[in-house]
């Protein structure tokens, strides 16, 4: 039943990270959770293997593998909540991270979890036992090299036969391991990747439970009851930004920019994480910490500033000390992208008075009634804007087109964000064709890793970083198509974050070398292959690419030729040392 003139902020508070609800284990599942569950792909995955393994009559572990947060003890609390019966035949170790005894460690819990499955009980005649284990991948690791590792080989040789912890897809489950089963969470991405950018039923999903226009969802009839009726409610900064979430162009808008996040600084986001992101982006800090009354008395004196500031464009990038959530996607402010066209924009709207006007034209403010009230206003129109309006009025309007606009005077995209994207589908996608320009790309940026090289040659480093000589080798390196993905079209749920590269030198014959390239070399290559000298730091940085760098430069032809270059003046001077096999002698030469 609904409480008369209920605040909507009370209620948004369930989606915070310190609500009960953000609480879970097995054995608890509120009607709240249940309402808020998205199915995800590897739910039928993970509810499928229950009910095979159910059936059978060998002992049967099930490990539930993944990351911190990434919704392992929400799925079994749903399926156990949901299918009580087929789980009361398994027993439940949900956190295999903790102990339940002040003098063991969670490893000593988990071995004796899990000791139907030592080496010495698990073909013990009569051992029917069925366990699930939500374990975290550094977790797993630690117990299968911990004291007990003795005990439990036959696991150990599962997990590192089916490459559990390394960063792979496995298509297909073994059949040579009868007792042990996994379910790999890290396997599975909260966005699917396209040959056109990034989607996200999951993201989507829990957006439409937080707005659907459904009585059954709780918040929404809370907005549909109160807030309309509210006589605060056209200056309620909450109400609006409930309105804006509310809207197909926002909820899309969003997942971008979080995806872009997750791809360009790893960001790990839990369901809880953004649950707690979604309310912050709701309800400004200052209203939070309010009773009822105490928020009628704020909305009753709030100055338009502050409403502006409260907006939910706003709150996305400047709430960067609440959370690493926050923080990162301050990174993605649309204020700091550096092109002629915003710079251009910004000066207009430094000199205008006409705010009014541009706002009409290339944003869309629909709903934010205040801000339309004010722009109606003869003297708003009028009288010169104090710079602190303007300020925030500058500040709302790159925002609000970043994710509300209505023409394309600006263009806000990062554009080699966008080449990674579709370079990140093609490998994933074993896509043969499309993979061609990142090899190229790639072999352009080790060729210039170390400066411009002489005639398809590579610069070799001889000590000090200096500019007066250089020495380059003949290099040929190809690239290797054995390390692509299987071949896979359409929408990706399963693939990886990061791109791998084989190259190798055909002539010598070596084993391949293998690159894995995340957002942060993809960028540092591009800048490379335009022209940037890497520095110390960036060295420092990805010390895994320097490793890869020693191992190229030994697949060149240093041991038969190389070239110098020495800047005499305004002179370059070439030479070239060479190995005459013939006659067993060096030759170095003036070119």
């Amino acid at each position: 039943m609904l409480i008369q003139h209920s605040c909507l902020i009370e209620h948004l508070k369930r989606l915070k990270e310190s609500s009960k609800e953000a609480v879970e284990n097995a054995d608890y599942f509120s009607a709240f959770n249940e309402y808020m569950h998205v199915k995800r792909p590897v739910e039928d995955e993970l509810l499928e293997l229950i009910q095979r393994t159910s059936q059978s009559d060998k002992p049967q572990l099930i490990l539930v593998c993944g990351g911190v947060g990434d919704g392992k003890s929400h799925l079994i609390a749903y399926l156990k909540n949901t299918y009580p019966d087929l789980f009361d035949k398994f027993d439940i170790h949900n956190d295999a991270t903790e102990s339940f005894e002040p003098n063991k460690t969670s490893l000593d819990t988990l071995n004796e979890f899990l000791d139907d499955f030592s080496d010495e009980r698990i073909s013990i005649e009569g051992n029917n036992s069925k366990l699930i284990v939500a374990i975290n991948l550094g977790s797993l690791n630690n117990f299968i090299d911990s004291e007990y590792q003795g005990h439990f080989k036959k696991l150990k040789d599962y997990v590192l036969q089916k490459n559990i912890l390394e960063p792979k897809i496995i298509k297909s489950e073994s059949k040579e391991f009868s007792f042990f089963h996994s379910i790999n969470f890290s396997d599975y991405n909260i966005f699917s990747l396209t040959d056109t950018g990034v989607r996200s039923a999951y993201l989507k999903g829990l957006f439409e439970r937080i707005t659907n226009v459904d009585e059954k969802n709780y918040i929404y009839t809370i907005y549909k009851h109160n807030c309309i009726a509210c006589s605060y409610e056209g200056r309620c900064p909450v109400k609006v930004n409930y309105e804006l979430l509310s809207q197909y162009s926002m909820q899309i808008q969003l997942i971008e920019v979080i995806v872009e996040a997750i791809l360009k600084y790893k960001l790990i986001i839990s369901t809880r994480s953004f649950l707690n992101f979604i309310y912050e982006i709701l309800v400004p800090s200052d209203l939070d910490v309010l009773v009822k009354s105490e928020i009628e008395s704020s909305l009753n004196q709030i100055e338009l500033i502050k409403y502006l500031n409260s907006l939910m464009p706003n709150l996305i990038y400047d709430r960067k000390d609440r959370s690493d959530f926050s923080r990162v996607l301050a990174t993605l402010d649309p204020l700091g992208v550096r092109t002629s066209d915003l710079d251009d924009l910004l000066i207009t709207l430094n000199t205008t008075r006409g705010f009014a006007k541009l706002f009409a034209e290339h944003v869309d403010i629909t709903g934010l009634t205040w801000l339309e009230d004010e722009f109606q206003k003869e003297k708003f129109l009028a009288v010169t804007t104090p710079s602190e309006f303007k300020k925030i009025l500058i500040k709302t309007f790159v925002r609000l087109f970043r994710f509300k606009p209505k023409s394309n005077v600006l263009c806000l995209e990062d554009p080699v964000y966008r080449r990674f994207l579709k370079d990140l589908y093609f490998w994933n996608a074993g896509d043969m064709q499309g993979i061609k320009t990142v090899f190229t790309n790639v072999k352009e940026s080790v060729f210039k890793w170390n400066g411009e090289g002489q005639n398809r040659g590579i610069n070799l480093l001889i000590g000090k970083n200096q500019i007066k000589y250089k020495v380059s080798q003949f290099l040929e390196l190809s690239p290797c198509l054995d390390g692509l993905p299987c071949t896979a079209s359409g929408k990706l749920d399963k693939f990886l974050p990061f791109i791998t590269l084989l190259f190798k030198n055909r002539k010598k014959g070596t084993l391949p070398l293998e690159i894995s390239i995340d957002y942060s070399l993809y960028y540092l290559l591009d800048q490379v292959r335009n022209g940037y000298r890497p520095n110390k730091k960036d060295k420092q940085d990805f010390i895994s690419f320097m490793e890869f760098m020693n191992k190229v430069v030994l697949l060149g032809e240093q041991d038969k030729e190389l070239k110098f270059e020495q800047k005499f003046g305004g002179d370059i001077l070439k030479f070239k040392l060479s190995y005459d096999e013939d006659f067993e002698e060096y030759k170095f030469v003036r070119v």
